[in-house]
């Protein structure tokens, strides 16, 4: 009996969750999707070369401060 019930909640549990998933996702437009990622990932590029930059400029303020104080 109990191998019955949880045959039925399993069965029907994937045809709910399958429903769902296809309202929530279904109809979504793929090219948005690539869109959103590829502005995502140019964000986190322009991110990474300004953090880049910032340790660049921050190595060359230290080493002039040295180089004051060595005078």
């Amino acid at each position: 009996m109990m191998d019955w019930i949880l045959g039925l909640i399993e069965k029907y549990g994937f045809k709910v969750s399958s429903w769902a998933w296809n309202k929530r996702w279904g109809k979504r437009d793929s090219n948005e999707w690539i869109k959103g990622y590829k502005d995502w990932k140019n964000e986190e590029v322009y991110g990474q070369r300004e953090q880049e930059e910032l340790r660049a400029s921050y190595k060359q303020s230290l080493a002039n401060k040295k180089e004051r104080e060595n005078k």
